[in-house]
């Protein structure tokens, strides 16, 4: 408190000389409070800082006066006031200040890819109509369902990205980028797959169990040549088939399940000689 008049942001009952909180959005407020004022004319000035965003407003409510006026986002704003005889022209909370206009989420993903580079990961993804998104988060999963953050980026002005995965999961790993919003909504590329620590013939699926129309096929580590991926439910019948010409090494093969029934398959790699190569059981939710 100073020993004469005093300011302060309000929240509730507290009065704040700082209040920490994520950038301002649509919807936030911010209740400004007075004590000691004198019977004399004023000057309230707002400065902004880093606040600014695409289609973000502020006002000023002044609730004695029941007015409003304009605050900037970009530079200071003044707004003189005079405290009277009436004690709600000097009560707390006269003004507040109210953020609104949806700050856009039109970030789009053009590309993510995912290559090992010896014991690591190289990830590097293109974006566009990235106003407002403040950051970006790498995850990554072992059984494409369950994904945790390993790296954190922030947003710039650039469209293009790099993030290494210095300790890759031995075996299918699963990454997608996740693009956060000043106000704290996002954003999520599409599901990349890199393997790592076998030379042998690989087949993966994800996710699994399967919950939507798409089931995504990650084979690694195989000749050139062509390949029939082969789905059979539990009565050993041929639900579903894709053929597969491979330039060889890794790749990643969408299998459209929406008509099949929940229960468990089996899904087979099988060369074009009717070689069986590699199996993984599904199960269909």
């Amino acid at each position: 408190s100073n020993p004469n008049e005093a300011i302060s942001i309000l929240r509730g009952s507290s009065k704040l000389a700082l209040d920490g909180r994520p950038l301002l959005d649509n919807g936030d407020t911010v209740v400004i409070g007075f004590t000691s004022m004198r019977q004399r004319n004023y000057e309230l000035e707002l400065v902004p800082g880093s606040i600014n965003a695409p289609g973000l407003t502020a006002t000023l409510y002044d609730n004695f006066l029941n007015t409003t006026a304009p605050v900037s986002l970009t530079a200071n704003t003044v707004y003189p006031f005079t405290v009277t005889s009436n004690s709600a022209s000097s009560n707390s909370g006269r003004f507040k200040i109210m953020v609104s206009g949806s700050t856009p989420l039109d970030l789009q993903f053009i590309t993510l890819t995912a290559k090992q580079q010896k014991e690591q990961v190289q990830l590097q993804w293109k974006v566009s109509h990235q106003e407002g998104i403040t950051q970006y988060e790498v995850e990554r999963s072992g059984d494409g369902r369950s994904f945790d953050r390993i790296a954190t980026l922030a947003a710039g002005n650039d469209e293009e990205y790099h993030s290494i995965d210095e300790t890759p999961i031995n075996g299918v790993n699963y990454y997608r980028i996740k693009g956060v919003a000043r106000s704290h909504s996002s954003i999520y590329s599409s599901v990349v797959t890199v393997l790592t620590g076998t030379t042998a013939t690989q087949l993966s699926v994800g996710p699994n169990p399967a919950t939507g129309n798409e089931l995504k096929a990650t084979i690694a580590n195989l000749e050139e040549g062509t390949y029939q991926l082969c789905l059979y439910n539990t009565a050993g019948q041929k639900v579903l088939q894709q053929s597969l010409d491979h330039q060889g090494g890794n790749a990643t093969v969408s299998l459209n399940i929406a008509k099949l029934t929940p229960g468990m398959y089996l899904l087979q790699l099988s060369s074009d000689k009717g070689q069986t190569i590699a199996e993984q059981k599904i199960i269909k939710q």
